[in-house]
């Protein structure tokens, strides 16, 4: 369950991520790093000969400062501008242009929050989970000192954080900043936009997986109400809000609606992306699950495998593979094909590991997948060779 928050959470994460991070790429070493350089050498060169400052140094001085400013100024414009464009940046790129805006402007200049923030991703993405969540609570007290407790500066890393929390089972903490986002953007835009939306299905689903239900299905029919209303009843917006909803509705066991929730929102992802799109993926994974519940196991056989093959089609070992093989083949197991089972599960776990790492969420699911249909095939009498 807390896998299917952090899928349905990270597209609109990721989305503000390409907003705040700055992408260098091509740029080399900040020229103002240099300049710090011998800033400092030149500092101490003075303190050595104990020399007073006379008005010439102290003008010099005041001169040299603003040239560090432009172009540090000149530095961060560039980092947003690349990270718009997409292009790639470092983990020492940015603490070095952190690290010399904190010099230059002090440890609560408002430029610093999206910095942060930015580390805080690239952290996140290579499991750097604790230095990451560190990262975001300070661009948050930077941004609250500087622009004010509800500002959107606030807001940015908040929305980066909430998926952090939750992800970690840590709701006591993930929902009352899921709260402060969505009262944020229904201050600063109004309570029927849709980024206020956006706030309302990432609350819902947190909602959800701490076990308020009729809280988080309000919340998520707003949010679904807003977008359709803005966007229409088939436009592919619409996707992840009828996902989101209908996974409260299968945890309540009302699969009825569940089922024509899902169908509505893969009809949508088809028709508007392609069949091959994650998330028309992910939203047929879940329909197959409610299939797969509700006994319609040939359908939901069709569905696993028309995932299995879009995924090897973008990569025979790509980590894509992992859940859809590892959906197949639990249906394997339940129809008593156990050495299929066995085989697909196995190549799940090493899809995996390979890909993802031992102590992934997904791969540890795979594993013990692998375990019970291994431990029912050495239990299970010969299966008859196939005809």
């Amino acid at each position: 369950m807390a896998n299917d928050l952090h899928t349905s959470m990270r597209g609109s994460a990721l989305r503000w991520a390409l907003c705040a991070v700055a992408i260098i790429g091509g740029m080399g070493a900040f020229e103002v790093l240099r300049h710090a350089r011998e800033a400092r050498r030149a500092g101490e060169t003075q303190a050595q000969v104990k020399v007073a400052p006379k008005a010439q140094d102290v003008e010099l001085a005041d001169s040299g400062r603003r040239v560090d400013e432009q172009r540090l100024a000149e530095d961060i414009d560039r980092m947003h501008k690349a990270l718009a464009a997409g292009e790639k940046v470092t983990a020492e790129d940015l603490r070095s242009l952190i690290a010399v805006t904190e010099r230059l402007r002090g440890p609560h200049d408002e430029s610093l929050g999206p910095l942060l923030s930015a580390l805080a991703v690239m952290q996140r993405d290579s499991g750097e989970t604790a230095e990451a969540e560190a990262l975001l609570r300070r661009a948050m007290e930077v941004s609250e000192q500087a622009c004010g407790l509800e500002s959107p500066e606030v807001f940015a890393p908040i929305r980066l954080l909430v998926p952090l929390l939750a992800a970690a089972g840590r709701l006591d903490e993930a929902l009352p900043l899921a709260r402060r986002a969505l009262s944020i953007h229904e201050k600063t835009l109004g309570a029927d936009c849709v980024e206020a939306a956006e706030d309302r299905n990432t609350l819902g689903l947190i909602l959800r997986v701490a076990g308020q239900r009729a809280e988080a299905e309000a919340t998520l029919r707003r949010a679904l109400a807003i977008v359709q209303e803005k966007f229409g009843a088939e436009d592919i917006h619409l996707g992840p809000y009828l996902h989101s909803l209908a996974l409260v509705y299968q945890d309540a066991g009302r699969l009825d609606e569940a089922e024509s929730t899902l169908r509505r929102a893969v009809d949508i992802g088809e028709n508007t992306y392609t069949p091959d799109q994650p998330d028309t993926c992910a939203w047929r994974a879940t329909l197959g699950r409610v299939l797969h519940v509700r006994g319609n196991l040939d359908e939901a056989e069709r569905l696993y495998r028309r995932n299995v093959t879009y995924a090897e089609e973008r990569g025979a070992e790509d980590a894509g593979l992992v859940m859809p093989l590892n959906n197949l083949a639990i249906l394997l197991y339940d129809t008593k094909r156990l050495s299929e089972a066995q085989r697909t599960a196995q190549r799940a776990v090493e899809i995996a590991t390979r890909t993802l790492g031992e102590a992934n969420p997904q791969t540890r699911v795979c594993a013990q997948t692998l375990r019970s249909i291994s431990d029912a095939l050495a239990a299970a009498p010969v299966e008859p060779p196939a005809q």
